[in-house]
């Protein structure tokens, strides 16, 4: 079995014992929507895995996910390609009239993962928030609110188009590192995200084997 490992950043990729039977292949395709879209294309173009398994830190919106666990993301959404309003609340193409929402691959606005079958049972699946900028500023911050999600990421909906354009299996892991909050970098827990990060990902990859 072919599988891909992606994440933006090196630091993301964890050191996993790979079963007897599993070729990995690892990609560290860069941060934000326009590293991640081109550098996935470009190795999609080439090589045809059997699993795309993106993983990464995330923070959260809501307070039923805690510093150190992990997610699986079953729809994404972009956060703030479109337009800003004058109180400041975003207007997304769909809302502008500049795409339709059901224009494939999306489906209401949003990219939804059609192989949540597979997805671990125990963990929760979260909506993901894409944005080009992570929020630092309270008004940002109720504004994104707005749109329902549970964690904000800034490659998550890139990988989802770019998978289901490319009719691949995928499923994306986030450890949540940081509450959405006003910008405190002393109150994140990388080091206990990426162990949890780890962890799944080793099991999900197990998982395949059986």
């Amino acid at each position: 079995m072919h599988l891909l490992l992606v994440s933006a950043t090196a630091m993301e990729q964890p050191e996993i014992e790979v079963p007897q039977g599993i070729h990995l292949e690892r990609l560290v395709h860069g941060c934000g929507l326009l590293e991640s879209t081109f550098h996935l294309t470009k190795v999609l173009a080439t090589t045809k895995p059997d699993w795309v398994i993106q993983v990464g830190l995330a923070g959260t919106y809501t307070a039923t996910l805690s510093l150190g666990e992990t997610v699986v993301v079953g729809t994404e959404q972009l956060g703030d390609t479109g337009a800003e309003d004058v109180d400041g609340c975003p207007l997304s193409l769909f809302a502008l009239g500049l795409r339709n929402p059901n224009t494939p691959p999306f489906i209401h606005g949003r990219l939804i993962n059609p192989y949540t079958a597979h997805f671990p049972n125990n963990m929760p699946v979260v909506h993901g928030l894409t944005v080009n900028q992570s929020s630092g500023e309270a008004r940002t911050i109720k504004h994104r609110l707005i749109q329902g999600a549970h964690i904000e990421t800034m490659e998550g909906a890139a990988f989802h188009y770019v998978a289901l354009q490319n009719a691949c299996k995928f499923v994306q892991f986030r450890s949540i590192s940081n509450v959405v909050e006003p910008r405190n970098r002393a109150a994140w827990q990388i080091p206990e995200a990426l162990y949890a990060l780890k962890q799944t990902t080793q099991h999900f990859i197990e998982s395949l084997t059986t």
